[in-house]
């Protein structure tokens, strides 16, 4: 699926984001910060399979910035948060975690929609940088994170699904448009019901 410059750059801007979290979140704990930057070139490896030798180049370049920038101004908190993942074996399966990461995920989705770039297409890249992080747990940490990953998922689908219910209501009662309330609750339902669920289902 063909993705535009602003669908790549935002693509990376998070990417840079994450691994910049992961390595503060890692190095605080006394973590191997090497390990850390093997794991995040492999996700990108995964994540840019089949692109085009110009989309790897804007996504790089733009990743590379966003890194800079952020090493360079230590008081702006990266707001990465893939950290909250487990990503090597013996690692904690922790449902809170995980539904926090499923919440900041499900954000990251409805900016992209406002923004009018393709959120069906991010949140497959999403899955992508899970898949990636958590590539190295055993199979039974692997089967346990899956299982707790999709039972947050689905309820992130129906708490969303009777927000925009709310959203839909209100805005009938006002002067706000509901067309694009709905559009984006929906690309929202749409994307974390169908697209997920059907990415579980193929492993």
């Amino acid at each position: 699926m063909a993705r535009s410059k602003e669908e790549i750059e935002e693509l990376a801007r998070i990417a840079a984001e994450q691994f910049m979290a992961d390595l503060s979140a890692t190095g605080a704990g006394g973590g191997d910060l090497k390990a850390v930057s093997r794991r995040h070139s492999s996700i990108h490896e995964e994540l840019l399979s089949g692109w085009s030798s110009e989309d790897c180049i804007i996504f790089h370049r733009r990743y590379s910035d966003d890194v800079e920038r952020l090493v360079d101004s230590p008081s702006e908190q990266p707001s990465g948060y893939l950290y909250l993942l487990p990503a090597q074996a013996g690692s904690k399966i922790d449902r809170a975690a995980i539904r926090e990461y499923v919440r900041r995920d499900g954000e990251a989705l409805l900016a992209a929609a406002k923004k009018g770039l393709n959120v069906h297409q991010l949140a497959l890249d999403q899955k992508d940088i899970v898949d990636g992080h958590v590539v190295s747990l055993p199979p039974e940490q692997l089967d346990a994170f899956n299982r707790i990953y999709l039972e947050e998922m689905e309820a992130s689908t129906k708490f969303m699904n009777s927000e925009t219910e709310k959203a839909l209501r209100k805005a009938e009662a006002s002067t706000q448009p509901a067309g694009s309330v709905g559009k984006i609750g929906g690309v929202f339902i749409f994307i974390c019901l169908i697209i997920i669920l059907m990415a579980f289902l193929k492993k």
